[in-house]
């Protein structure tokens, strides 16, 4: 990327920044015209490719800046620091709050995560497992024996949850409904029937 995008005012930055979470969260990558989002950001395509040098650039840009925002909301609530089940639902609340307030930045990346095109998609796993293994990590060494029923294998709790989790949020991008409200009752609702299965 070229750094005189950083030259750029602040609300500049922002204005390229949310064209390109709106084109790319209502599309594939390879059906996301680069000249949309260009016009949306009100530049020439041009001068959008003068910041980053071709599609798959910005693209990963806005992947990384989109795991920048998530995690350090996340980091500023410090979910972490809570017990695993509480940590679960003000996890739940924070985000599901950012997707209300930022609803292109969320849809965009439910979509980047399960892009399929190869142009894309391995850079977007590799860098998405890079921050999943350095949270769970976190998450996994705050976890307290004491909380849960006896002989439980944690990890493998944990990795339970996390699958369980990926799948229905992939229901609902296959749907196409990521309604907040409804993502929030349902899965609070896994939640209560976790606390019942796992915690003491």
């Amino acid at each position: 990327m070229n750094e005189k995008f950083y030259t750029l005012s602040k609300e500049k930055q922002d204005t390229i920044i949310n064209a390109g979470f709106k084109v790319f969260s209502d599309n594939s990558y390879k059906k996301s015209p680069v000249q949309q989002i260009a016009n949306e950001a009100n530049i020439s395509k041009s001068l959008l490719f003068y910041y980053f040098k071709d599609k798959k650039e910005l693209y990963l840009f806005l992947w990384n800046k989109c795991a920048q925002i998530t995690y350090s909301i996340l980091d500023k609530y410090k979910v972490e620091d809570e017990p695993f089940f509480d940590a679960l639902e003000r996890g739940l609340k924070v985000k599901m709050d950012m997707l209300r307030k930022y609803p292109k930045l969320g849809n965009f990346a439910i979509r980047a995560y399960y892009e399929k095109d190869e142009t894309v998609a391995s850079s977007i796993q590799k860098l998405y497992h890079k921050k999943l293994e350095e949270h769970s990590n976190r998450i996994i060494n705050n976890l307290k024996p004491e909380e849960f029923k006896e002989g439980l294998d944690l990890k493998m709790m944990y990795q339970e949850i996390y699958y369980a989790s990926e799948g229905y949020l992939y229901e609902k991008m296959k749907n196409g409904k990521i309604d907040p409200d409804e993502i929030e009752e349902e899965y609070h609702k896994l939640i209560l029937f976790w606390k019942g299965v796992y915690q003491r």
